[in-house]
């Protein structure tokens, strides 16, 4: 393990954060772990870029890579939480000891976000699914054809 090649990584990670540019901060925080062991900042710096790359992921309207990322992030704030209150059971300063309280509550507050915003794509789905359903019933209903239906006569016409 290097740990000047750890802490050139991690701190080439935090930079990549900073700047908004997930993705690169995600594969300098995975060279930090390869260098030395994921530490629970790390997990929980990782966890964040997850989070934020899904955001990005709802916004495009990809619900389906939002839901990769979010699933991810979960399990690395869970990891991050768990390692922070391991950390609390040692002797630490009464700073330190509140440092981890807050890293514990924030990586809570994060979990608690993620199943706010699955929950949220999940009933989307469902609801823009109920349009399409009651579209088509429209459709059916008022003896008018699909346009999927109309393009195909078309196609075949002009065969």
């Amino acid at each position: 393990m290097n740990e000047a090649t750890a802490k050139l990584n991690y701190d080439t990670a935090c930079r990549f954060m900073k700047q908004e540019a997930y993705l690169q901060a995600i594969e300098y925080f995975e060279r930090t772990g390869r260098e030395k062991r994921f530490t629970p900042d790390t997990l929980r710096n990782m966890a964040w870029c997850q989070f934020r790359l899904a955001e990005e992921a709802i916004f495009k309207g990809t619900p389906s890579s939002a839901q990769e990322r979010l699933k991810l992030a979960e399990r690395l704030y869970r990891e991050a939480g768990k390692a922070f209150l391991q950390m609390r059971k040692g002797k630490q300063s009464v700073e330190v000891q509140e440092r981890i309280d807050f890293r514990v509550k924030d990586c809570r507050k994060r979990i608690s976000d993620i199943r706010c915003y699955r929950e949220f794509i999940e009933r989307k789905e469902e609801f823009q699914e109920k349009l399409k359903d009651k579209s088509r019933k429209t459709i059916t209903q008022s003896g008018a054809l699909p346009i999927s239906a109309i393009l195909e006569i078309e196609d075949n016409s002009a065969s």
